[in-house]
């Protein structure tokens, strides 16, 4: 927010969110981070704050099962799917599953997660 220009050049806010860095396995690591400053909710909440509109440029689950990256986790599909429906209606204009596996992507692809050919 240091560098929020001001509400008369702003129109929307918002955010990328990718189950990595840390990733989110349980439901509990998933609220924490989104109510920690950069996260989701957040972020969110300073978009009504302001009176702006909220999107999801970006979003989706990498590949991986480090501490970077938790793999094929439909778990995070499933908090990111009940944390966009509270907000739908109420500021949320648009989300975008980033859905690929194209080289040099994070590899969020739904239908072939661990395939890196076309």
């Amino acid at each position: 927010m240091d560098l929020y220009p001001g509400d008369q050049w702003v129109d929307l806010i918002g955010i990328d969110a990718y189950d990595h860095y840390p990733p989110s396995p349980t439901l509990a690591e998933f609220t924490k981070q989104a109510n920690e400053t950069g996260g989701i909710t957040w972020l969110y909440n300073i978009a009504r704050q302001h009176g702006k509109l909220f999107g999801v440029g970006e979003w989706g689950v990498v590949s991986g099962r480090d501490d970077n990256g938790a793999g094929d986790n439909p778990s995070y599909i499933q908090f990111m799917w009940d944390w966009l429906r509270e907000p739908a209606g109420k500021g949320l204009y648009y989300e975008n599953y980033f859905n690929t596996y194209e080289p040099p992507n994070v590899g969020s692809n739904l239908y072939r997660p661990t395939d890196t050919e076309h």
